[in-house]
Formats: C-alpha cells, sequence, structure tokens
C-alpha cells in the first residue's frame, strides 16, 4: 500500500492485535452510547454512508436501511472483522486522510453522510480526515464526528494524554471539545449538534 509512513504503521501494528478485542469490548459497544450516536446520524432510507477509521464495522452494523454503507479503515484486519459484523458493506483500506473517493460535484455526490467514531485522537492530523469527509458528502449532507475530548484545563488535558500514550502506543492527542468545534468550522462544517457525556459518570 502506498502512503505508509511510521505512525501508520504503528496504528497498524496496534489495531491488528486489537481487532478481535475492540469489536467486543464493552465502551465501543456500549448501546446507550451507540443508540445516542445514531440518533445524530438520523439515517434516512436509501442514503449512502461512510464510515471513516470504521474498526470492525460497530457503526456499519447498524446501519439497516443505508442504500451503500463503506467501511474504510487503514488496518486489514479490522476490515475482516468489519466483515462479519456488516457483510452488507463495501470495504476500503486506506488512510482516512487520503480517501480514493472522488469528489462530489452539483448534483453528483458520493455520499450523503460520513461518520467517524473514536479516531480522530489516533490521528497525526485530524484536520486532514475531516477535510476528507467534508469533500465526499453532497451539499447539505451529513458529517457526524465522535471522539474522546479532553479537559479544556491544561494540567488536567496534559495527564490524560501521558495516561493515553502509556495506554496506546497509536495515540496522538485528544482535542478540546473547542478545538474540535473549531476545526470542523475551519474545514467547512456548520455545527448543528453536539452532544457530550463525563466517562468518569458512568464508572
Amino acid at each position: 500500500m502506498k502512503n505508509r509512513d511510521p505512525h501508520n504503521e504503528v496504528v497498524r501494528a496496534q489495531f491488528a492485535l486489537q481487532a478481535v478485542p475492540f469489536s467486543t469490548a464493552l465502551h465501543a459497544n456500549d448501546p446507550e452510547l451507540l443508540n445516542q450516536y445514531l440518533r445524530l446520524i438520523a439515517l434516512q432510507p436509501g442514503e449512502r454512508v461512510v464510515d471513516f477509521c470504521s474498526g470492525p464495522g460497530i457503526v456499519a452494523a447498524r446501519l439497516a436501511g443505508a442504500g451503500c454503507v463503506v467501511c474504510l479503515d487503514v488496518t486489514h484486519e479490522m476490515l475482516l472483522e468489519a466483515r462479519k459484523r456488516a457483510p452488507q458493506a463495501l470495504l476500503v483500506e486506506s488512510h482516512a486522510g487520503r480517501a480514493p473517493f472522488a469528489r462530489s460535484t452539483g448534483s453528483i455526490s458520493i455520499f450523503d453522510i460520513a461518520v467517524s467514531r473514536l479516531s480522530l485522537h489516533h490521528v497525526q492530523r485530524p484536520e486532514e480526515v475531516v477535510l476528507e469527509m467534508a469533500r465526499v458528502v453532497a451539499p447539505g449532507g451529513r458529517v457526524v464526528i465522535n471522539d474522546i475530548v479532553t479537559s479544556e484545563n491544561k494540567e488536567e488535558s496534559a495527564y490524560t494524554e501521558r495516561i493515553e500514550r502509556l495506554r496506546d502506543p497509536s495515540h496522538t492527542r485528544c482535542l478540546t471539545g473547542s478545538e474540535l468545534e473549531r476545526l470542523c468550522i475551519a474545514c467547512g462544517l456548520r455545527t448543528t449538534a453536539a452532544l457530550s457525556h463525563d466517562a468518569q459518570q458512568r464508572r
């Protein structure tokens, strides 16, 4: 595969090992959080969806009624798990910041919805991924992002980052909620809804 770089190789190595455990991990399959996310996606019958950094297809498997679902992920082993969970989905092995899809122009569009869940904190340049998500959806389409965000307090954020990097070498950086919103605006998106929950309250 082209465009290999050191961090991508770390991501591939980590998630090749995690593909099966992650597919059944409690935090990734929490029904309340998944249902909240699906309500934000608000899928309509026949809509075309691309799942950026899809992992093992946890979201794709719940998109019954879509006209087309594409799982895009840089890790081959994750896509093998996605094939089991979401056999209706098309699988694309690619870096999310360089999606191999044509640009949506005029009345010709590739997707109605682009989604990404629990992935931006593994990406060195999240703006590349969000730009690609915005690029491939039709005018008036939806980009729905769910990720870990960190505290606006610098000391608290630094502590979180140390823990995350010890826990997972593929971690880059969690954005704050305000950073994520500014990033989306800079990529040409308009925020229509934002929800959050405190993980500590669910322990």
